[in-house]
């Protein structure tokens, strides 16, 4: 019975998610005004100043993206811009297994991606087909990602540790709590069936995206973009 306990997910209620998407953006917001003012400043602090307001974009497009689409850390981090397909709503990612899927994004992921995605097209340095970079212009790490959010959540008073792998168990858990099929769910999250060990990869229809759209928490509000 223990380890049946130990085994179940964690996962933040849609008010923790909700705070922990804001962090970012109230930074995002801060830096902004700061640039804004020492620019007519001639502040030297200006290039300080300019890398925070670009973690605080890319960092809000990665937390709306995990929660949005559910993919792991890793098939996030290396994400290339060819991955990605506005037009579909979707990004191809490479999971465990070397299994290729499709993911899901929901229309306000994909608002908030198109604007961090023009920050990335003027960033020093962005010459890779990464989607996400560091300040320096390389693929941004795991590492780098897990400290972020973990430092977001405490910083948004989360008393839970926040991890990557816990955004994602939160939204099949929403999409549960939705109700949605749990079988969708597996295939939401590219997890193979009891049925068969080779749903790994996953086609999204135009149908399976707009319930996912439908049932998704982070529609239900218009988020400002930084």
């Amino acid at each position: 019975m223990s380890k049946q306990v130990q085994r179940i997910p964690k996962y933040m209620t849609i008010e923790e998610i909700e705070r922990l998407s804001e962090q970012p953006y109230l930074e995002g917001k801060l830096y902004k005004e700061q640039l804004k003012s020492k620019k007519q400043k001639k502040d030297k602090w200006l290039k300080r100043i300019r890398n925070k307001l670009f973690s605080a974009k890319r960092d809000y497009a990665i937390i709306n993206l995990f929660y949005s689409s559910g993919i792991r850390l890793n098939e996030l981090v290396n994400l290339d811009l060819n991955d990605i397909d506005f037009k579909r709503g979707i990004i191809k990612v490479l999971g465990k297994g070397n299994k290729e899927r499709e993911a899901s994004l929901t229309n306000e992921a994909i608002r908030i991606l198109k604007s961090y995605l023009k920050a990335r097209s003027l960033w020093k340095g962005n010459k890779g087909e990464a989607v996400f970079l560091s300040r320096t212009g390389s693929r941004i790490t795991k590492m780098n990602i897990q400290r972020n959010i973990e430092r977001y959540g405490k910083e948004a008073g989360i008393v839970k540790k926040i991890t990557p792998h816990m955004i994602r168990h939160s939204i099949a858990t929403h999409y549960l709590n939705g109700g949605m099929d749990i079988r969708k769910i597996q295939s939401f999250l590219g997890h193979s069936s009891l049925a068969s060990t080779q749903i790994y990869t996953h086609l999204v229809t135009d149908d399976q995206r707009e319930e996912r759209n439908r049932l998704h928490p982070q529609n239900r509000i218009q988020r400002k973009l930084i």
